[in-house]
This record gives C-alpha cells, sequence and structure tokens, in this order.
C-alpha cells in the first residue's frame, strides 16, 4: 500500500539508485562552493556545468519520476537551495527546475487523478516510458505535458543564461 503526504508526495524509502543520484548532486554542488570560496574560476564552470546536467537530465528523462517520493524532493530542496549561494543565475537551474516539474505534476494530478509519467527525449523524438511503480506507460497526455516541461525548462534555462549576461 502506498502513502502519501500534501502534494500526492510519496512516502517510501530511497532506493540505491536515489541515494547514487542525491550523493552525485552534493558532490557537484560542494566543488561548486568549494570552488566559489576560494574565488577560483572553476567556481562558475562548475556551476555551469552542474547546472546543465541536471537539466538535460530533467527535461529530457523521466528522473523527475524521483521528486514523488517526499524525502528525495526535501534533500532535492536542501541541495539546491545550497547550490544557489553560489549567487550565479545558473544555479537556480535546477531548483526552478524542481518548482516546474512540481507544478506539472500537480496540476496533471488534479486533472487526471493519476502521476505523471513523463517520456524520454532522445534524438528529435519522444519515446514511451512504462513505471514500475505506477504499472503504466505514458499516454498522449503525459506527452503533452512532457512538451509543456520542455517549453517551460526551456524557458527557465534562457531566462537564467540572460540573467548570466545582463
Amino acid at each position: 500500500m502506498r502513502k502519501f503526504t500534501k502534494a500526492n508526495l510519496e512516502i517510501r524509502r530511497l532506493s540505491v539508485t536515489d541515494i547514487l543520484w542525491l550523493f552525485v548532486y552534493l558532490v557537484l554542488v560542494s566543488f561548486s562552493l568549494y570552488f566559489n570560496f576560494l574565488k577560483d574560476k572553476m567556481s562558475f564552470l562548475m556551476v555551469l556545468l552542474t547546472s546543465a546536467f541536471f537539466a538535460f537530465i530533467i527535461l529530457t528523462t523521466p528522473f523527475g519520476l524521483r521528486f514523488r517520493s517526499i524525502y528525495f524532493s526535501i534533500i532535492w530542496m536542501v541541495f539546491s537551495l545550497l547550490f544557489m549561494l553560489n549567487m550565479v543565475s545558473e544555479a537556480f537551474e535546477p531548483f526552478l527546475l524542481f518548482v516546474l516539474y512540481h507544478v506539472i505534476r500537480l496540476i496533471f494530478w488534479r486533472t487526471y487523478d493519476r502521476e505523471f509519467i513523463p517520456f524520454t527525449v532522445a534524438k528529435g523524438h519522444m519515446y514511451r516510458y512504462v513505471s514500475k511503480i505506477e504499472h503504466k506507460g505514458g499516454t498522449d497526455i503525459d506527452k503533452y505535458y512532457m512538451k509543456l516541461l520542455g517549453v517551460g525548462g526551456l524557458v527557465i534555462t534562457i531566462l537564467c543564461f540572460v540573467r548570466l549576461i545582463g
């Protein structure tokens, strides 16, 4: 039996893969903060690479399904807030994409009374993903919401870069 909290977040143990992703995020955030503390030029590069990497992952894969876990979401939010201590506009991107994903999944949940299952985007096509937890694959409705996520994510990315340049 699955337990849900507010905002339809699931109470479940973190998987080994969840822990590995969070560890990778923590390491990248730590390096960027360390270089920022040293006032090293690598700080900007670390922020840029970390933001681009996670933007790509969130916007083109079913990675966002991990955000359903309350524990994963809380830890991701804490790491994202730490990452924003770099005070570079690109450092805000992982947090803003996290918020965008939750807004889209909550709208989807309220409208269709089920979880949003994102598609995988590769080589100009969208490939259906079958969720082992939901025991369902994405439908055309999920594909439409994945496109909304992609457009919204692109807007956030552009705004972060414009703020970075300006």
